[in-house]
Formats: C-alpha cells, sequence, structure tokens
C-alpha cells in the first residue's frame, strides 16, 4: 500500500453488527457506545467510562445521533425494511411458517383434548352453613295450629260430625231484629241491587254512614241486603244475620204519587225559573211514599278540596217531582234556608220540614253558577 493513501480502520472485534434500517447513522459514528471510532488512538482499552472523558465524549455522541435517528423515523421506513427482508426469502421459508403455525394449532387442540380427560369433575360446591343458633327460634304458639287443625287426627275426630255453632245456624236462618243502636234513616233502590243505597246512624258513634250491599258499618255490620223499608245484615261480633227498619211513621200505605206534565202540572205551579207554589196535598202525597221519591233521582255527596260539599243530583227520572220543582242533572244541593248539606242525615232532615213548613229556599248550583230556588206552599 502507497504512503500518500491513509490507511483504513480495522474492524473492530466486538459483537456483530445489527441490521441497519433505512437511515444510517451519520459517517464517523459507530454503531454500538462502546465501539471505538475510525483513528482512535488507542481502540483496545478505552478505560473506564467515567475516567476516560474520550469514552464518555463518545457516548454522547452515540445518544445524540440515536435521538436524532428516532425523531426522523416513520412507520413507513420500517414496512419498508420488512416487506424488503421478507422479499429476500424463498418460497421453502414460507412454507416453515405455514407448516409451523398448522403444527401449533393441532397441538394446542391436542393437548386441551387429553388435559380435559385427564382433569375430574369438580363436585358440586358446598353451601355455607350458618349456626342452627343464627336461626330464629319458633315459639309453641306458631306450632299450635297444627294441633288446632288436627293434621294426624290425634284427636280422633272425622270432619263433619262436629255441630254447627249457633252463629253458623243463624247464618242461613231468618234475621232477626237487631240490638244494635242503628237507625235507618232512608233508602234508595234501583233497579241493580248492587247499586241501591240505604243511610245507616250509628247512635253510638254519632254517625251516619250511606252504604249499599257489601259495605261494612267499621267493627259492626256488613251489609247483606236493602230493601224499600228494611236493610239486612251481618253482625260482625255475633256472627249472626239482623236486620234495621225503617220508623214506622215512614212506612205509610199512602199510593204512589200520580206524576203530571213536565213544568208543573197539578199541584205545582212554576211561578220563575227559581221560584215555585206548591200544594200542600202535593206535599203529603209525596211525603207519603217517601220511598218511591228516592227511586226518581240519584244524589251522591259532592267533594271539594276532600271536603262534603252538598249532593249532586243525576239520573233524574223525567216527569219526576224532582224535574216539576225545577231541578236538573249535575245539579249541586248545597244548603237548604242557608244551612249546608254535608251529610245524608241534613237531606233527610230537609225532606221532613217539608211537612210543615210553609217556606222554603234551595241554595243550589249549576253550572258553576249559585241560584236560590224559592218554594212557597199553600
Amino acid at each position: 500500500m502507497s504512503d500518500d493513501q491513509p490507511d483504513k480502520p480495522e474492524p473492530t472485534s466486538g459483537p456483530a453488527q445489527p441490521p441497519k434500517f433505512p437511515g444510517e447513522f451519520p459517517p464517523g459514528l459507530p454503531a454500538n457506545p462502546g465501539d471505538s471510532p475510525p483513528g482512535d488512538p488507542n481502540p483496545g482499552n478505552p478505560g473506564p467510562p467515567d475516567l476516560d472523558p474520550t469514552r464518555t465524549s463518545r457516548f454522547k455522541t452515540w445518544m445524540a445521533a440515536t435521538q436524532e435517528r428516532l425523531l426522523n423515523f416513520e412507520p413507513a421506513m420500517l414496512a419498508e425494511w420488512v416487506n424488503r427482508t421478507f422479499q429476500k426469502q424463498g418460497a421453502s421459508f414460507y412454507g416453515k411458517v405455514i407448516t409451523m403455525a398448522l403444527c401449533t394449532y393441532f397441538l394446542a387442540d391436542l393437548t386441551a383434548i387429553m388435559a380435559g380427560r385427564l382433569i375430574p369433575e369438580s363436585a358440586p360446591g358446598r353451601g355455607h352453613r350458618g349456626s342452627l343458633s343464627s336461626l330464629p327460634q319458633k315459639t309453641q304458639d306458631e306450632y299450635n295450629v297444627i294441633i288446632g287443625r288436627n293434621l294426624f287426627n290425634s284427636e280422633h275426630r272425622i270432619p263433619g260430625e262436629e255441630s254447627p255453632s249457633p252463629g253458623a245456624q243463624d247464618l242461613g236462618g231468618p234475621a232477626t231484629k237487631t240490638t244494635l243502636p242503628f237507625n235507618l234513616i232512608g233508602t234508595l233502590i234501583l233497579r241493580d241491587e248492587l247499586k241501591s243505597i240505604a243511610t245507616i246512624e250509628d247512635k253510638s258513634a254519632s254517625m251516619v254512614y250511606p252504604v249499599r250491599v257489601q259495605d261494612e258499618i267499621p267493627s259492626k255490620a256488613k251489609i247483606i241486603k236493602i230493601e224499600a223499608t228494611r236493610v239486612t245484615f251481618l253482625n260482625v261480633g255475633s256472627g249472626r244475620r239482623e236486620f234495621v227498619e225503617l220508623p214506622e211513621d215512614f212506612q205509610g200505605n199512602a199510593p204512589r204519587i200520580t206524576l203530571g206534565t213536565r213544568g208543573g202540572g197539578p199541584g205545582i205551579e212554576q211561578v220563575s225559573p227559581t221560584q215555585f207554589n206548591v200544594s200542600r196535598s202535593e206535599v203529603d202525597r209525596a211525603l207519603g211514599d217517601l220511598n218511591s221519591i228516592l227511586t226518581q233521582a240519584r244524589a251522591v255527596p259532592n267533594w271539594e278540596n276532600g271536603v262534603p260539599n252538598g249532593y249532586k243530583l243525576f239520573q233524574i227520572v223525567p216527569g219526576s217531582i224532582f224535574e216539576k220543582l225545577g231541578l236538573k242533572n249535575e245539579d249541586v244541593i248545597l244548603g237548604l234556608d242557608g244551612q249546608p248539606i254535608n251529610d245524608p242525615g241534613k237531606a233527610f232532615e230537609m225532606l221532613g220540614r217539608l211537612r210543615d213548613s210553609p217556606h222554603l229556599e234551595l241554595q243550589v248550583r249549576r253550572g258553576g253558577r249559585t241560584s236560590t230556588f224559592a218554594y212557597d206552599f199553600r
């Protein structure tokens, strides 16, 4: 070799160089931080890193180059390198890869089958058993029902041989007049028996109850049947059938009212839309058959803000006395002579005052407007 040509650096005896990705290191820099750069005066023994300033400088230079390379790295470059590498492989390489993948798959499947045969089936898990002391203890009274029902015939009794109790005998027998402090104020009989209404006063509680069939007077009676002058009920205390009747003065045998034509008729004269002249004989005939009047219209309590406020009329029979007196469906009767009517007792009291009062005024609300209907009895 001539003297004018520079000597080439001998290859280092370090580890093999890794494959180079596209984009080489800057010329003159080693691939590894431990390698000596070309022209190093002491390539074989650089000395301890912490004492050799040349080695420290080389490491810093390598780190800077690596950082620059990572900053300039693009995924497309890696994909290009992988593509170029696999293109260099022959068909035998791909055949080996496919064969290894199939063998791995079948081996894993075979291992799973063999392992499934060797592993025994797991025993059913045992539930947590709490201590008997933690369970709620039952009292003797809770078991007395077994003895009371004679489930195992320990009392040597055949079902059906027992004699019925006195209450059971009376349940299907005729009703007797009640001794309870009840007073039947009135009844309203409709075609559907279940819709008929009776008004019963409980004198001991000073309460008035409008009831229907199957309704109850609290802790005392359950209504069984409602008739024109009688209400039959089941005495809750004794279990017997009893009845309460209308007072005798309400059970007159006068003939039924003969209804006239609309707008007054015999006995009732309409002077103005809210003023009427009524003959005394017409009143006497009406009160003589009170139950007939109660079937000519239906009245239900009218509630406002949870408080009873009068009675609403509906199902008024055409040509009835209610229609003759100027009343219509959906009318709400608020009061009589300035006194509010808010319970059935006052409603029947109004009928009783028709007997001897020469003049009555009825407060009626119709279509949101309150009017006073005046009646003069002659």
